[in-house]
């Protein structure tokens, strides 16, 4: 591969992770206006953000958003 390739590979890649990194960014914040002051601030709410960061990958819009874009 040539540099530039490379290049325009990374930018992909950071492009990729950026759109997901801002959609759980949108869904932690939802959870923290909403879910959280609604459920209280406890354990199990924080298990519940918890889980939003954990599954990265696997949290429905994420996984839309991943089979929406064409594999690198």
């Amino acid at each position: 591969m040539s540099g530039n390739e490379d290049v325009r590979i990374l930018l992909a890649h950071i492009d990729r992770h950026i759109a997901i990194l801002d959609e759980i960014a949108i869904e932690l914040n939802l959870a923290l206006e909403q879910d959280v002051p609604a459920l209280g601030r406890t354990n199990r709410t924080g298990v519940m953000v918890g889980a939003i960061i954990e599954s990265y990958y696997n949290f429905p819009p994420i996984k839309k958003l991943l089979a929406s874009r064409s594999p690198m």
